[in-house]
C-alpha cells in the first residue's frame, strides 16, 4: 500500500479533474482523502499511481463511452493497478472476477448489474453465481 503525501494527493486529484473533468462532482480529491486515510492506494510508488489512474481513467466500453463513470473505485484493487505495475512489484491484494462473468471485477460486474436491471438477478447476487429460478410450467 502507497500512502499519498499532501502534495502527491493534490498533484493526483488534478490530473483526475483534468483527464475526466465529468467526474468533478465526486469530487476526486476526497475519494483519494479517504482512501489514502484508510490505508493507502494498492500501489508502489506514486508512478504507479499515476499509471494506474491513467489506465483507470481511460477505458473505454465496447460502444465507445467512458467504461469508468465515477473515481470512486479507482482506490480499489484491480485491473488498472495490476496492469500498471512495475516488473518488481507484487500487488498486495487481487481482484475478485466475478463467479458468473470471470473477465469482470465481482464487486463492479456489468453483465450481472444489466441481469440487475432487467430484473433477471437480484442485487445481493452482485459478482456471486446465480441460477435463476425454474419457473412452473403446469
Amino acid at each position: 500500500m502507497y500512502k499519498l503525501t499532501d502534495q502527491e494527493g493534490q498533484r493526483l486529484t488534478a490530473m483526475m479533474t483534468a483527464a475526466r473533468p465529468d467526474w468533478i462532482p465526486n469530487k476526486p480529491g476526497a475519494v483519494l482523502r479517504e482512501a489514502n486515510d484508510a490505508g493507502g492506494l494498492p500501489g508502489k510508488d506514486f508512478g504507479h499511481c499515476i499509471r494506474a489512474l491513467a489506465h483507470y481513467a481511460t477505458q473505454t466500453d465496447p460502444a465507445g463511452g467512458w467504461a469508468k463513470r465515477t473515481p470512486n473505485f479507482y482506490p480499489q484493487d484491480g485491473k488498472h493497478w495490476s496492469a500498471t505495475a512495475p516488473d518488481d512489484w507484487q500487488a498486495p491484494r487481487t481482484w475478485t472476477p466475478c463467479e458468473d462473468h470471470p473477465t469482470f471485477e465481482a464487486h463492479t460486474c456489468r453483465a450481472c448489474w444489466g441481469d440487475i436491471k432487467a430484473g433477471l438477478r437480484p442485487e445481493a447476487k452482485l459478482g456471486k453465481h446465480h441460477t435463476p429460478e425454474s419457473e412452473d410450467h403446469d
